[in-house]
């Protein structure tokens, strides 16, 4: 007779049985270790599998025989009592001897040894409820031997004792491995849908990072310097807009226009292309030419550029021209118009404009002098909005004013594409449900206003920036126990962005405020636009404070450096989120500090750059560049601040920043404005190193 086996093994049990011929079949059907064939034998459509493949009934038997002789790690088969009867003519309780019980496969094993499971759900889940049923019915046998032997001690008891014990071990630890593959399910489920929603999202951006550019030029006598200008210019400007974002796609279209006296040389074209060459000789091509009167036609140039094929996303006419168009109206000044009451062939303005709007074209206005402001008054009049943006301009600033305008359109146009949804989607310029608010920007009557009883949540923080770069969550990113202070808020936001409402705030600390009411913090509260409650939460809002507690320790570091350096430092304001306790509703809010001075964004987490020196501020932001390469180095190229955004602090030679967007490759950190490795691959993609990364140190990405 073959002897039993004792071990986990799988090799060796079936080496032991003869039964090498069934192993591939069993490791096909999820065993792993001997433990394993527990539930093989507990499963009909599973054993009929191991039956077709034994070919010969010999083997099949064997492999049954087996499942009696099997011992794992020492702890044998538990027979099934049969049921307790009694003898009604005695009263004695009896019971069919031990050695006509079938058995009861309740081979275990030590809970101190590792069992190589599948990280598959359905298998754990089945493991963890054939052990719930074996071990219910382990209670059952032993409660009847407690009855057959009163309690008294045997071999047999103490065995099945054994087995309820270690069952119960495996059993905890078979659902400890169920619930650890179920959270792992649960992050690999989560990392993909954010991946997928970073993968969408940069699509849309590069579909937004395309450019129809149509420059349309009065084509007369005194506008050669102009054409000249856009002519020679005309390269620069592609690449400095190409050069602050990623992947931009441009197209070029001329048309330039003089009067009706001109005949066939009225207009001027160069249909949309992205041959620059063909542009620029084109104007190149072109000469500047007088008319009879004063007045062009620039109603039938309008005609003209509304007509080419516009395609791509954002799309601008440029318009340099230093006179109006035909019709008294238009130029009260002017006494010859040889069209007074304007062109028989013009169309209605009005009619011109709803078409451009329509198309979505952005229209800016290069002003030269003074004889177009009526016309571009009227022009406005006409739509009853400010839809023609009037820029001033001259030979040696054209181009620049171009590429400023261009670069505006082109940010706001971006700017509401840089978040991601929980769900892997992503959030859009103009929150489909936004809460509408209407903007003041004048100074609050502060004692006009409630007071708000808040409580403040202030950031905790890591004991290093390596123990921050170094941990696989934000959590603890408040303090356990907030402060209380009394707030004055203003009941209209002073700006807003895509997201987010600013309101202007006092923050008091005295209680009670009377004590010292001139005695307070003044802050800016920010507010979200969008009516999800997703967005408000106390889960959003520590969250998005992660970023800022992250950017305030790496601004820190680097300030110590670049300030030993000659370079200007970094500061990102201090934050909290506040609750407001004697509101509807109990609302949440985050509290920054005030930031003065020209407020503008530096770079973004979708690879934008802003210009140099800065369009608001005139600026030289080399240092803010300098500082998302370096905390990229100084995180070990695991993370990196962008969306750099404030203002700058002259007296004290400083950026001072707040709202970063932080990207990092664990996709699962931080907020929706982190892209992990795609923010920081289209961050080099636009990033030149400058003087300051020189300074630093810092690597050339190429």
């Amino acid at each position: 007779m073959t002897e039993r086996f004792i071990g986990n093994n799988l090799d060796a049990w079936c080496e032991h049985f003869a039964l090498s011929v069934l192993k591939d079949q069993l490791m096909e059907l999820g065993a792993e270790t001997v433990a394993d064939l527990l539930f093989i034998y507990e499963d009909a459509d599973l054993l009929a599998q191991i039956r077709e493949v034994s070919v010969k009934p010999l083997i099949y038997k064997r492999f049954e025989n087996a499942r009696q002789l099997t011992d794992v790690f020492g702890v044998s088969v538990i027979p099934e009592a049969k049921p307790v009867s009694s003898d009604s003519s005695s009263g004695a309780t009896t019971a069919s001897s031990a050695s006509s019980m079938d058995a009861v496969p309740l081979t275990v094993f030590s809970s101190g040894e590792l069992i190589k499971l599948t990280n598959e759900e359905n298998q754990l889940v089945l493991k963890v409820d054939k052990l719930q049923n074996h071990l219910e019915r382990a209670h059952s046998i032993k409660n009847e031997y407690d009855v057959m032997i009163g309690g008294g001690k045997s071999r047999t008891l103490d065995e099945i004792r054994c087995n309820i014990t270690r069952l119960q071990s495996l059993l905890d630890d078979y659902k400890r491995r169920y619930e650890s593959s179920t959270k792992a399910k649960e992050i690999e489920k989560a990392i993909k849908n954010k991946i997928q929603g970073i993968s969408t999202v940069v699509a849309i951006v590069d579909k937004l990072a395309t450019l129809d550019l149509l420059i349309l030029l009065d084509c007369t006598g005194s506008m050669i310097p102009y054409m000249t200008k856009v002519k020679n210019d005309i390269n620069g400007f592609v690449d400095n807009i190409c050069g602050s974002m990623p992947n931009m796609k441009i197209r070029l279209c001329f048309v330039g226009y003089r009067d009706h006296d001109h005949n066939e040389k009225r207009f001027a074209i160069e249909p949309f292309t992205t041959d620059i060459n063909k542009f620029k000789a084109k104007i190149a091509g072109e000469e500047a030419i007088g008319g009879t009167d004063v007045p062009e036609d620039v109603l039938g140039g309008l005609k003209v550029a509304l007509d080419q094929k516009w395609e791509l996303t954002n799309r601008i006419i440029f318009h340099i021209g230093d006179a109006p168009c035909h019709g008294n109206k238009y130029h009260p000044g002017i006494s010859h118009d040889n069209f007074p009451d304007g062109h028989p062939s013009d169309q209605s303005i009005e009619s011109l404009l709803r078409q451009f709007q329509s198309k979505n074209i952005v229209y800016y206005f290069g002003r030269l002098n003074s004889s177009t402001d009526t016309m571009i008054k009227e022009f406005n009049k006409a739509i009853g909005s400010e839809y023609i943006q009037s820029v001033n301009i001259d030979a040696n600033t054209l181009m620049k004013t171009v590429t400023a305008s261009v670069s505006a359109t082109i940010k706001a146009t971006i700017s509401g594409t840089h978040t991601i949804t929980s769900s892997g989607g992503r959030t859009t310029s103009g929150i489909s449900d936004a809460i509408e608010v209407t903007l003041s920007k004048v100074e609050p009557v502060w004692d006009t206003l409630r007071d708000s009883s808040v409580s403040v949540f202030k950031m905790r923080f890591p004991t290093s920036l390596d123990a921050l770069v170094a941990a696989d969550d934000d959590l603890d990113v408040v303090e356990d126990f907030p402060d209380n202070a009394i707030f004055k808020i203003a009941t209209n936001p002073f700006d807003k962005g895509n997201q987010r409402a600013a309101y202007k705030a006092r923050e008091y600390k005295d209680f009670p405020r009377i004590i010292n009411p001139a005695s307070f913090d003044s802050s800016v509260i920010k507010t979200s636009l969008s009516r999800s409650t997703d967005s408000s939460t106390r889960d959003f809002y520590e969250k998005n404070l992660s970023s800022q507690r992250c950017a305030i320790m790496f601004a820190v570091e680097f300030s110590k450096l670049a300030s030993a350096k000659g370079i200007p430092t970094i500061k990102y304001v201090d934050a909290a989120f506040g609750q407001i306790q004697n509101a509807p509703g109990r609302p949440y809010f985050f509290r920054e500090g005030l930031i003065n001075g020209a407020f503008e964004k530096y770079n973004s987490n979708t690879g934008f750059v802003e210009e140099m020196p800065s369009a608001i501020g005139k600026v030289d932001h080399s240092a803010v560049q300098a500082f998302s390469h370096w905390t990229y180095e100084r995180s070990g190229h695991q993370m990196m601040v962008t969306d750099c955004q404030g203002a700058y602090d002259a007296a004290n030679k400083q950026f001072v920043l707040t709202d970063p967007a932080i990207q990092c490759k664990n996709v699962l950190r931080f907020d929706k404005t982190n892209w992990s490795e795609k923010g920081i691959e289209r961050f080099f993609q636009t990033h030149k190193c400058n003087e300051c990364c020189k300074k630093l140190g810092l690597p050339v990405h190429t």
